[in-house]
């Protein structure tokens, strides 16, 4: 009987981490980090967007085409002079050799457009929205990733309380059985605690799926593949507290990062109307084509001795909008509209930051709270059971009062677990509406 009570005992308390390498929150982080596919892709969709804002500074540079034309005219077209230019009759006359072969290159290169201009200055703020895109997408892979992984723990710990509870358990009901078998006990006795053995593996067979259901789950979000065998590392006093917050901090919206993003589409939207304004104003192209020609009328282009005849010209090009049917007008208009939308967000989010922070704090008053009550509910159940099993093994308890107590015990152990979770992921939200996840 000792050794049961020193069991009892050991339950009361948190569960030890075997000594075995496991995978930390930290390690589990750093891995989704690296192959999260949703954050892999939002990478990529960065990266694409950055190389966007290159795109719109190309436009300035230099254009440059190089083109060779070859053509033969199988049938040749012919040209008729009338009666009377050349002689009494109508001439006929062919102009053009039947092979042709030109090669120019040509040039362009924009002087002034008041877009381009705009468009420029536009890319600090398109490389920075592509920034907040990856930040945004990394709080929200930490988020789940970080709930995964306590899911998957809490599953885990309540799996090995349960089974742990099962070897208390099958104790009592040894001993009980053999208390019967010397005719000390009713058979009541020992179908009470059969009963409670019966539903305490159905909830053991429950626990190890929900378990297994939470490892895959962190597999999934982290990107690990679902044969792969992991362990994790960690337990409930550790988590509870090494798990930092702040729940006085001052609510700071620059802290999120939902505030930046909206920050910039604001300043790009009003980019947005400027490069619209400038439908109204000029833009100069200069451009210069070079080139050579040569005609055959046999297919002897690489014969050196044969002439080409070299052309070229240079120019440029203004454009003055004088009237586009008020294209433009509309244009900014759209723009400006699509600009009150998000400075109507950025007001509203304010308030959302502000109800944000007040509920996940009053959900983590809850759940400090419960998680208080759950800890000393554990250790009174212990207590209870420990003492239960005395008085029964002494005759003064009865058999119902220790099922009874046992059951407790099981169920108070449930609630810890979840309170621990609930906790823990009360925490979490904190951060995250804080802007320090």
């Amino acid at each position: 009987m000792n050794k049961l009570l020193k069991l009892l005992l050991v339950l009361a308390l948190p569960l030890a981490i075997s000594a075995q390498e496991k995978l930390t929150l930290e390690e589990a982080l750093e891995f989704g980090f690296e192959n999260n596919t949703d954050f892999k892709n939002t990478q990529l969709d960065a990266a694409i967007r950055k190389q966007f804002a290159f795109e719109v500074m190309t436009e300035g540079f230099p254009q440059i085409n190089l083109n060779l034309d070859y053509s033969f005219a199988f049938e040749q077209q012919v040209s008729i002079v009338p009666a009377g230019v050349f002689g009494p009759n109508e001439l006929e006359f062919i102009f053009a050799q039947p092979q042709t072969a030109n090669l120019a290159a040509d040039v362009s290169q924009l002087i002034f457009d008041s877009r381009y201009i705009y468009g420029v200055k536009a890319r600090q703020a398109l490389l920075e929205s592509a920034d907040f895109q990856v930040e945004q997408a990394r709080i929200n892979t930490s988020e789940a990733i970080t709930k995964a992984y306590f899911g998957a723990l809490i599953s885990q710990e309540a799996f090995e309380l349960l089974s742990q509870n099962e070897a208390i358990l099958k104790s009592i009901l040894d001993e009980t059985k053999a208390t019967y078998a010397e005719g000390l006990i009713d058979e009541l006795s020992v179908n009470r605690l059969e009963l409670n053995m019966s539903n305490l593996l159905t909830q053991i067979v429950k626990q190890e799926n929900q378990s297994e259901n939470a490892l895959l789950n962190l597999k999934y979000v982290i990107g690990m593949p679902n044969d792969s065998a992991i362990a994790l590392a960690g337990d409930f006093d550790e988590l509870v507290n090494n798990f930092t917050f702040d729940a006085s901090a001052e609510v700071n919206p620059n802290n999120r990062i939902e505030t930046k993003m909206l920050a910039n589409q604001a300043e790009l939207k009003q980019y947005d109307i400027k490069q619209a304004r400038s439908s109204y104003f000029p833009s100069l192209y200069a451009y210069a084509l070079y080139g050579t020609l040569a005609q055959r009328q046999d297919f002897n282009f690489f014969d050196t001795n044969l002439r080409w005849f070299d052309f070229g010209t240079v120019g440029f090009k203004l454009n003055i909008p004088v009237f586009d049917g008020l294209k433009s007008k509309s244009q900014v208009q759209q723009r400006k509209l699509e600009l009150e939308k998000i400075e109507n967000n950025q007001e509203n989010f304010q308030q959302i930051i502000n109800l944000q922070v007040t509920s996940a704090q009053n959900n983590l008053a809850n759940a400090l709270n419960e998680y208080d009550n759950q800890e000393e509910n554990l250790a009174l159940a212990n207590k209870i059971l420990t003492k239960t099993i005395i008085m029964f093994n002494e005759g003064v308890g009865s058999s119902f009062e220790l099922s009874q107590a046992q059951q407790e015990y099981t169920n108070t152990m449930i609630n810890y677990t979840q309170s621990v979770y609930n906790l823990l992921i009360a925490k979490l939200e904190v951060n995250k509406a804080l802007g320090s996840l």
